[in-house]
């Protein structure tokens, strides 16, 4: 029989030492695209996994500011517009975004995905709406 505290444990130190792995990565890329600077004009860097686990980890914090302080770097917040149509799961979408924005103080931009599956107006007028409101 399988413990579910023990194969628990296990799953957070295999996703852990994930994130550490990743973290050392990320440093030898660091260092890549620095000899490379040159030659590139975007870098695009994808963090694999789970973002909660990424934003709110010590390794995810060190990577973040690891790439801020050598790049000019921008977060780039991938919205699933189908399931953005919901309204609780677009709020939702919005406050972690703005957690994030609160987190790594970077720059972000909210990017909408399918949008040749789902319509994206539904979002554009709620943050333009919002946006009048504020300036008011």
């Amino acid at each position: 029989m399988i413990s579910t505290g023990n194969l628990i444990s296990k799953v957070v130190y295999l996703i852990l030492a994930t994130i550490s792995i990743l973290f050392f990565q990320s440093l030898q890329v660091i260092s890549v695209i620095e000899r490379r600077a040159e030659q590139l004009d975007y870098v695009l860097v994808d963090t694999p996994g789970q973002i909660e686990i990424f934003t709110w980890s010590a390794s995810g914090a060190i990577i973040t500011e690891a790439f801020a302080s050598t790049f000019p770097t921008v977060v780039a917040y991938v919205v699933d517009t189908p399931r953005s149509e919901d309204p609780t799961t677009f709020m939702s979408n919005m406050l972690y975004a703005c957690s994030i924005l609160y987190k790594t103080r970077l720059p972000l931009i909210l990017t909408f995905n399918k949008v040749d599956v789902a319509a994206h107006e539904f979002a554009l007028e709620v943050l333009f709406v919002f946006y009048d409101f504020s300036c008011a």
